[in-house]
């Protein structure tokens, strides 16, 4: 009985470990977006893109395994709308909840993403994004970006 219940405590203690090792969503997604990032189509309802030229999104950071999620760093680059869903510059974000499809932003705006090779596309809804020059209701609302990698 004992050398029953002490191999079940040995499988237990062995066995709990589902990503045998791998690397976990977060580093995953994290080397599927960190790259240079070129806009290829904007829409807020309408097509917008040609309010966004030469527009880039740079995605940027190194994994750290004791906060999976971030903070992790953004730039963005080129000409965007007054107001805009972007701030110009560098910004923060980290993984939402569900690594896989939410980023958030350091603006508390969350982003569904999906990433797939050199594609990506990015979802949020402003509330008030940089509402400034009393219209903020240019950038507010849903926002849809399609991006595909630099070269």
């Amino acid at each position: 009985m004992l050398l029953v219940l002490g191999t079940l405590l040995l499988a237990t203690a062995c066995g709990g470990d589902d990503d045998n090792g791998g690397p976990s969503p977060e580093e995953k997604q994290l080397t599927s977006i960190t790259k240079t990032w070129a806009l290829k189509r904007a829409t807020q309802g309408l097509d917008r893109t040609e309010e966004f030229t030469d527009f880039t999104l740079t995605f940027s950071g190194t994994y750290n395994a004791a906060k999976p999620k971030g903070p992790y760093t953004y730039t963005t680059a080129g000409t965007t709308p007054t107001p805009s869903p972007w701030r110009k510059g560098t910004g923060v974000w980290s993984f939402g909840d569900d690594a896989t499809t939410t980023i958030v932003r350091d603006d508390g705006i969350a982003i569904k993403y999906v990433a797939e090779g050199d594609n990506l596309t990015l979802t949020l809804t402003c509330a008030s994004c940089n509402a400034t020059n009393g219209r903020p209701s240019s950038a507010e609302g849903d926002w849809t970006f399609v991006f595909t990698a630099a070269k």
